[in-house]
């Protein structure tokens, strides 16, 4: 029979943890914690910060493609202004009718809106970006100025040929003070005149 072995006073307290052995474990505990605590929080912000400029570029490219596009295939520009585009295109209900495509800029609200109206005079609205600071367009004649390749403003819808799309689209992240901001500008030239 083996005798169980006894703990002398000696043994004991070194088997235990004394208190300066404690509190220097909690002590490296509770930095790793915080340096933990610390690196998620940045790596939270960061990762909420690169999914609004994703988010951002993804609109604004989207939008970019969109509205080129359009204006490509334009028949006709009807009437411009520097936060207003009115395009006849070919239709997408009636085999040969036009729809009337309509782009505004509204600043107040600080929007990029497309109002699409068909033949049979159906009616559709969509908002195409939000939190605009910013857009202009301006509206110039093919040929180039003389000894430059500078454009001519276009004087009216019949010597308009080239768009230019300019805009500034921003967004305010989460619980900070500052703000991201996608800046674009594009020329687009009307293939059908």
């Amino acid at each position: 029979m083996v005798c169980p072995r006894t703990l002398t006073n000696k043994t004991r307290r070194a088997a235990a943890f004394t208190l300066v052995e404690y509190m220097f474990a909690v002590s490296i505990g509770v930095l790793v914690l915080g340096v933990g605590v610390v690196l998620w929080a940045y790596a939270s912000k960061t990762s909420v910060a690169l999914w609004g400029y994703a988010d951002l570029s993804t609109r604004s490219k989207m939008t970019l493609d969109e509205v080129s596009q359009k204006i490509r295939n334009a028949e006709a520009v009807k009437s411009f202004s520097s936060s207003e585009l009115v395009l006849l295109v070919p239709s997408t209900t009636t085999s040969n009718g036009l729809d009337t495509i309509t782009y505004t800029y509204n600043p107040t609200a600080r929007t990029f809106a497309q109002t699409i109206v068909t033949p049979a005079n159906g009616t559709q609205q969509k908002t195409l970006l939000t939190g605009c600071s910013a857009f202009e367009f301006k509206v110039y004649q093919r040929i180039p100025q003389y000894g430059s390749d500078a454009l001519l403003t276009a004087t009216d819808t019949n010597t308009a040929k080239v768009v230019e799309m300019r805009w500034t689209a921003g967004r305010r992240l989460t619980g900070d003070k500052t703000n991201m901001v996608s800046a674009v500008s594009s020329k687009v030239v009307i293939r059908s005149k």
